[in-house]
């Protein structure tokens, strides 16, 4: 799906942060799976990074994301937590019991 999406759209840059090349991007997701969050470091505009974490469902699926975005120079490490907390809380609240032995694709 992602090289798919790679070739559709050219990974067409906004900023000089932009992610534009696939092993660079597949890089970015494996570390944001083994993380639990991602980062947007000004890649989609200057002065602007946010962050977010996944919602899973009773079934393991990933079916919605909780972010937060902010002027660059205010985003605070701390909020990393909050936000994996709150979003394990909603996953918990929609039946998610943790990850299972399947892959996240």
């Amino acid at each position: 799906a992602v090289r798919s999406y790679a070739m559709r759209t050219g990974l067409t840059g906004y900023t000089a942060n932009s992610i534009t090349d696939l092993a660079r991007l597949e890089f970015e997701l494996a570390q944001v799976r083994r993380m639990g969050f991602a980062r947007d470091n000004e890649e989609l505009e200057p002065g602007v990074r946010c962050i977010a974490a996944g919602i899973h469902d009773d079934g393991s699926k990933l079916v919605a994301g909780l972010s937060i975005s902010a002027p660059a120079e205010q985003v605070q490490e701390e909020w990393i937590a909050w936000l994996r907390e709150t979003a394990g809380r909603i996953s918990s609240a929609l039946g998610y019991d943790g990850p299972s032995s399947r892959s996240f694709k």
